[in-house]
């Protein structure tokens, strides 16, 4: 695995909780009987997310279990050119999403504690900033 190490792990830390994320390859579980996704360990709970739906299933034992399949986005995203509306996987929201797991990634290559400016949308670490994107190759150039 990656640095030399057994499991990967990034810690987040947000106001009014900490959340830690490892990585773990070809592990026995078999999450359900599915073929992958991610799972999410709390206090409380345990989240199964993939992109049939999720599940929630309580800590310890008699505790009801919540199963939620979701709609298929390609079906979504024609929907919404029809009606006009925002698409359920709309580009902000993954972007926040999806930025936090970026970040991570970052942390983990640079070895190096990171704090996002969310204002700016930047890292403040100017060490950091780096690795936010890669050589650009010729003839190709991004312009914005």
């Amino acid at each position: 695995m990656a640095f030399d190490e057994a499991m990967p792990r990034s810690i987040y830390a947000y106001p009014g909780f900490v959340a830690t994320y490892e990585n773990c390859n070809a592990n026995g579980q078999s999450m359900f009987n599915k073929g992958g996704g991610i799972l999410f360990h709390g206090s409380e709970a345990a989240l199964y997310l993939d992109r049939e739906g999720y599940r929630v299933v309580p800590e310890g034992k008699g505790g009801r279990q919540t199963a939620v399949r979701s709609t298929s986005s390609g079906n979504d995203l024609l929907e919404c050119v029809r009606s006009r509306r925002r698409p359920a996987n709309d580009i902000e929201k993954c972007f926040r999403s999806k930025f936090t797991c970026l970040l991570g990634k970052v942390a983990l290559r640079s070895r190096m504690r990171l704090d996002w400016d969310a204002e700016r949308e930047t890292i403040v670490q100017p060490e950091g900033v780096k690795w936010m994107s890669r050589p650009e190759r010729d003839p190709w150039k991004i312009v914005v």
